[in-house]
């Protein structure tokens, strides 16, 4: 697994954006709690790590995040049981 974590702006909205390029996944974890898994392009990724804001960008770009899979709950960092 190939990973890149984000070295960027200090954000509300998430801590550590990284990217698994093998999978092309997103990994976003938010600091209200929960870390998500969202299927992205390389270029979906890059546009959101270069975006200069987070949160404005999640925001506008809600479809590229409707597929998130919740893979830790809370602050916690427990895994999230499979249903």
């Amino acid at each position: 697994m190939t990973t890149a974590t984000v070295e960027k702006q200090t954000s509300s909205l998430c801590e550590e954006p990284s990217y698994d390029s093998d999978r092309q996944i997103a990994i976003v974890k938010f600091k209200k709690g929960g870390t998500y898994e969202y299927p992205m392009s390389p270029g979906d990724f890059e546009a959101f790590h270069s975006a200069p804001s987070f949160g404005r960008f999640f925001h506008a770009n809600r479809s590229l995040f409707a597929d998130g899979k919740k893979i830790t709950d809370s602050r916690d960092g427990q895994a999230v049981e499979p249903s």
